[in-house]
């Protein structure tokens, strides 16, 4: 319990002070453009990926034990 406190405050001070222009500065840190930096997909987007790829892996497992029985009775 002790160590994921410790783990939670010690991201939250690095996140914080790697905010700072002169911190990222004397460390050598670049600050990324802003039409460069990433954005996090919806849940929506998130949930559609995940249905679509569900119904993927289902197809695939469904034509492959048909390519399975197919051999069974050959």
């Amino acid at each position: 319990m002790l160590s994921l406190l410790v783990t939670s405050g010690a991201t939250t001070v690095q996140s914080l002070l790697l905010q700072y222009r002169p911190i990222r500065s004397a460390l050598n840190i670049p600050t990324v453009p802003r039409e460069m930096q990433g954005k996090l997909p919806s849940y929506k987007e998130t949930i559609r990926y995940c249905v679509h790829k569900f119904k993927e892996k289902a197809e695939e497992a469904a034509a492959q034990q048909r390519r399975n029985n197919r051999r069974k009775f050959k």
